[in-house]
């Protein structure tokens, strides 16, 4: 990172009671806005702007595997909500919360974690709700675009703000004052219109590709007759011993209903392992003392992604930290397009497909797999490790935990993947590249709609 340098007059020094360079650097860029009557710099809790703004329950919740969607902090990303996190809460919990129910238009605003993240709502999102680390806006849309504005939210003039709403050991929670607080820069109307026209191009793309993946997952099911497998739910069973010499020594690993999936598919179909299939490589821990932030980063700094990172079948393209450059060359991790991404610890199965030479460096909780067969596609074995049967049942039959942390160990290679007949691996192939395809292009969006905000923020800034 560059080094800059600044003069403070021990005044406004002993004024703001703070010795902190980043404090100073914001100051005299609000100072610059403040001053230009061109610009019209406003805080959110004013002028009315804010229609509504509510959190969840701070109470913990029971979860389903179907219901009502529950969104975490977790689940919301800068211009993007994360719809398989798989947290489902009942209806009628839905009802007793309408305070915190998501509506079309909402932007949601995480408050603590991963400070700042800010997405709106779409139309045809569905009912959902949210826990307590986020909150719910609705703006007022005849004085600002909720999608301008969430765009601005993730801004680096914003995520300034917010770094510096914290020193010392202060527990770094936004709350309803300090969010209020927050200035933004209410852009030309032109301006706005255009950013939400990329928004809602991004959120069509996205859409679009969930809809090829549902596609190609209906498919598989529909070929792999899973509506006609019923998994042998018993809860209590015994185990020849004679079975776990070269296997796991726990209940889990022979559970009837992971065992009879594997069963199933080994019985019906040509299945090989994924070791006959893949290679396998480990990410790396760079450790934290190479971590940068989105605000210190470097133009050529290169995205490191974590489990975190890895949503909607997708890898984040805002994730928290980024590396040198010249860490990426020394790692030389060597990532292309058709490798996949695989969770391997904590959340273990989240997976995501590289379908541009994007540089990124992966983690050591993911496992990279680059395929070595010629028998199927990249993306036919993105699609079956997207199906429960297949992926969830074989990544709990296969975990363990060490100390605290969930993991596969070394069991990713033994799981089985069915192989079905050219044509409909042909097909499957086809609606994957279309997802891949379009989720570039929801990329490219978000890319566009970043590079204009912080254009802005540097014209503003360059006029004085």
């Amino acid at each position: 990172m560059a080094l800059s340098i600044k003069s403070v007059r021990f005044h406004d020094l002993s004024g703001a009671g703070r010795f902190d360079a980043r404090y100073f650097f914001l100051q005299e860029m609000i100072e610059q806005f403040s001053e230009d009557q061109k610009i019209q710099l406003m805080e959110l809790g004013e002028k009315d702007l804010i229609l509504e703004i509510t959190d969840g329950e701070h109470a913990g919740q029971t979860f389903l595997e179907q219901g009502i969607r529950f969104i975490k902090n977790s689940s919301v990303k800068d211009f993007d909500i994360s719809v398989t996190d798989g947290f489902f809460i009942s209806r009628q919990k839905h009802s007793l919360l309408g305070r915190s129910a998501v509506k079309r238009g909402d932007i949601l605003f995480t408050t603590i974690g991963h400070l700042g993240s800010a997405a709106v709502v779409p139309k045809g999102f569905g009912e959902a709700n949210i826990n307590q680390n986020l909150v719910r806006i609705k703006v007022n849309e005849n004085l600002i675009d909720p999608y301008y504005l969430a765009a601005f939210l993730n801004s680096s003039f914003v995520r300034r703000q917010i770094d510096c709403l914290f020193t010392g050991n202060i527990q770094r929670i936004l709350t309803y004052p300090k969010i209020k607080k927050i200035k933004i820069i209410k852009a030309a109307e032109e301006f706005q219109k255009r950013i939400r026209k990329w928004y809602l191009e991004a959120i069509e793309y996205g859409n679009a590709g969930l809809e090829n993946i549902e596609e190609a997952q209906r498919l598989i099911r529909q070929q792999l007759r899973l509506d006609e497998f019923q998994a042998n739910e018993s809860s209590a069973y015994e185990v020849n011993c004679r079975l776990m010499k070269h296997t796991l020594w726990t209940p889990r690993y022979y559970y009837p209903r992971y065992v009879s999936a594997v069963e199933y598919f080994l019985e019906h179909f040509p299945c090989r392992r994924l070791s006959q299939l893949v290679s396998f490589r480990s990410g790396d821990e760079v450790g934290s003392d190479a971590y940068n932030s989105y605000l210190d980063r470097k133009r050529t700094d290169v995205p490191f992604i974590r489990t975190s990172d890895i949503y909607n079948y997708q890898y984040d393209i805002c994730p928290d930290f980024f590396v040198d450059q010249s860490v990426f060359q020394e790692l030389n991790q060597d990532i292309q397009p058709g490798d996949i991404l695989f969770s391997n610890d904590g959340k273990i199965g989240m997976i995501a497909m590289v379908s541009r030479r994007d540089p990124i460096v992966a983690q050591s909780h993911i496992q990279i797999m680059r395929l070595e067969s010629d028998e199927i596609t990249p993306e036919y074995l993105y699609a079956m490790l997207m199906i429960r049967e297949i992926n969830t049942y074989q990544s709990e039959k296969c975990t363990v935990v060490q100390s605290t942390i969930p993991t596969l160990a070394k069991r990713l290679n033994e799981f089985v993947i069915p192989i079905l007949e050219k044509e409909a691996r042909d097909q499957i192939t086809e609606l994957i590249r279309r997802a891949n395809d379009l989720f570039d292009q929801k990329r490219d969006r978000i890319r566009d709609m970043q590079s204009a905000i912080e254009e802005l923020l540097h014209r503003e800034a360059e006029s004085k």
